[in-house]
């Protein structure tokens, strides 16, 4: 019994003692591991491939180096972090929670760089060579290459002691073509069955994780594009490269209309992190802190397409509309089209992204509507003297204004013009034929009718600003539906 006493009473006195450590050493409490979490901001209204969202169970690939050089630290080598993952909706987090899978801060406190990418490539186990092949286009996303670097931006580098967001920011490493496509003549059918390839473009190339250089382009191959919508956009995500004006083609093949035309692409040198738009206009014949990472995604740059422009072109001219102040109307349908001005008459004019009428393919249409419950505060009010258009300053010459209606029609009496006109204000509907600021115009007022061209031809003798757009009368529970405009000079 005095033995177990003088044990107990030693065993109190060591638990009442306080820890001893040397100067300049931290204490136990003090050595803690800070696990890395991401969490990017998301903007969900867009595509990685458009431009700058992520989307739940995006994987991307997480390397820690050692601050200002390209050593990996404690095992960090392309580490899978996913958005969404672990029951955290819109964050980065492990794919898989065991700890060897998760990411922390050194114990040391050493200060760090972080390398990320995307899209994940589970055969990479070093911080080498990313594989890019861009021969297949069916899943923009799946290609669409997202470097980050934080050393660019911070090149002191982070350690655990910063409390802080750690910004990525995550930048496109491919260029992109887009094809806009209108026609003057072929109808919405015979253009949804389009098909077009991209020929002599490389399409396989290596990219440096270290340093986000590409390297070895090679592979030319033939891309055939994503469709965003049939008929009237393509995409392709392809190779920074130069293009010598001889080789790189664009083939237009619609079978039902005999149309078969290969375009040769003129000279530009394709850049990184940059989209170039082409329109062709067809016709027949741990334990302690956290620590949260953000990211972001840098927007497509325009480039310039190596193509001189002979005369001021129509902006956000045809589907898919860009379009700005969605909500104007009811049940946040519609909204206005950018570029373009539009009276108090008109209200809101482009459809939003849900399906139109259950016809996808026509989304985002330039529309002027009465009725339908759809206009506040007035839904039952007839439309007089709609009036959209854009002021160009033209040079001389002679020009063909044209419009591609997909419906028109529910009620007699609805007319619509299309357009050219001099001064401040296009000219009501009853003195359109009748005003002499007006230049040229067309005019249809069947009470119904389907996918038809309006074809306005004016000419101009010096350099004149012009108003091009369109004129209306609607009455309700009816409407008018608009897929493009183009503007080309005849001579």
């Amino acid at each position: 019994m005095k033995t177990r006493n003088f044990l107990m009473a030693a065993l109190a006195a060591a638990m009442m003692m306080p820890s001893c450590h040397k100067d300049g050493q931290e204490s136990d409490r003090d050595v803690r591991k800070v696990e890395v979490r991401f969490s990017p901001n998301i903007n969900v209204s867009r595509t990685k491939a458009a431009g700058n969202a992520w989307a739940a169970g995006d994987a991307i690939g997480v390397f820690m180096v050692e601050n200002a050089t390209t050593s990996v630290t404690g095992g960090n080598a392309n580490k899978k972090y996913v958005a969404g993952a672990a029951g955290v909706t819109g964050n980065f987090a492990a794919a898989t929670p065991e700890e060897e899978n998760v990411m922390y801060y050194p114990e040391g406190g050493e200060d760090v760089d972080f390398i990320a990418c995307y899209p994940y490539r589970q055969d990479i186990s070093t911080l080498g060579t990313y594989p890019v092949n861009v021969a297949t286009q069916s899943s923009p996303a799946d290609i669409d290459l997202l470097y980050a670097r934080t050393s660019e931006s911070v090149p002191g580098g982070y350690s655990k002691t910063y409390t802080q967001p750690v910004p990525l920011a995550f930048k496109h490493q491919l260029s992109r073509l887009a094809l806009n496509v209108t026609s003057s003549d072929l109808t919405a059918l015979q253009l949804q069955d389009l098909q077009i390839t991209l020929a002599g473009l490389n399409t396989t190339a290596s990219f440096a994780l270290a340093d986000g250089t590409l390297s070895s382009p090679g592979n030319i191959a033939n891309i055939v594009p994503y469709t965003v919508t049939a008929g009237a956009r393509y995409e392709a995500i392809v190779l920074p490269q130069a293009i010598d004006g001889t080789t790189v083609t664009i083939r237009f093949v619609i079978s039902s209309a005999s149309i078969d035309y290969t375009y040769t692409v003129p000279a530009v040198t394709l850049e990184k992190g940059k989209e170039y738009q082409y329109t062709a206009d067809i016709s027949s014949g741990g334990s302690g802190a956290d620590v949260t990472v953000t990211g972001t995604i840098d927007d497509w740059e325009q480039g310039d397409t190596g193509i001189p422009p002979a005369f001021p072109q129509l902006v956000n001219a045809s589907m898919p509309f860009a379009v700005t102040n969605t909500g104007f109307w009811l049940n946040s349908r519609f909204g206005t089209a950018e570029g373009w001005t539009c009276n108090a008459a008109t209200g809101g004019i482009t459809v939003d992204d849900s399906p139109a009428w259950g016809h996808p393919e026509y989304d985002d249409m330039m529309c002027i509507m009465a009725g339908y419950n759809l206009r506040t505060p007035d839904p039952d009010v007839d439309i007089t003297n709609a009036k959209i258009h854009q002021a160009l300053t033209l040079p001389a010459g002679t020009y063909q204004f044209k419009a591609r209606v997909w419906f028109m029609g529910g009620a007699a009496g609805n007319v619509l013009y299309l357009v050219a006109a001099k001064g401040a204000d296009l000219p009501d509907t009853d003195d359109v034929a009748t005003d002499n600021n007006v230049l040229g115009y067309a005019v249809e007022n069947d009470a119904y009718k389907q996918d038809f061209y309006l074809n306005c031809s004016f000419t101009l003798t010096e350099s004149t600003e012009v108003l091009l757009g369109i004129v209306a009368n609607v009455y309700v529970s009816s409407g008018m539906n608009i897929m493009s405009f183009s503007l080309t000079k005849t001579n």
